[in-house]
């Protein structure tokens, strides 16, 4: 049987775990987004300014 203690710092190793997961997770995404090319890059932002008008416009 853990004492409490015990299972606090396994509580505590675990959610470090997570983070470190999401953590890396984040990173990742971030960078495949800066990676993308230029002509995906202009069709996003066509596409968002084209989505605010629309929204404007109603």
């Amino acid at each position: 049987m853990y004492t409490t203690f015990q299972n606090h710092e396994r509580f505590l190793d675990q959610e470090r775990h997570l983070q470190n997961i999401s953590q890396i997770l984040t990173r990742e995404s971030i960078e495949s987004r800066l990676h993308g090319t230029m002509i995906e890059k202009v069709i996003t932002f066509t596409f968002f300014n084209f989505l605010v008008i629309l929204m404007y416009s109603c």
